[in-house]
């Protein structure tokens, strides 16, 4: 097998890596030690930056609609 980019880690920038990649024809595949998805994410926030990357990519309604509310209202 041959692909032009090998992708190591299947977290969020690997998997934004092969998701643009293949968006510009780019054979890449992305190797992970974990055999699956976790089963929920260890992100504590989502900065505003990553929210507007995620919404040019079609993905942040999705995102935010599968999020739970930490914000603190009682500080």
């Amino acid at each position: 097998m041959r692909t032009d980019v090998l992708i190591i880690g299947a977290g969020p920038a690997g998997l934004t890596l092969g998701v643009l990649l293949a968006e510009h024809g780019v054979d890449c595949e992305i190797l992970n030690s974990k055999s699956g998805p976790v089963e929920r994410s260890r992100a504590a926030l989502v900065h505003v930056r990553t929210l507007e990357l995620l919404d040019r990519l079609g993905l942040a309604d999705a995102a935010v609609a599968r999020s739970e509310d930490n914000h603190r209202r009682d500080a």
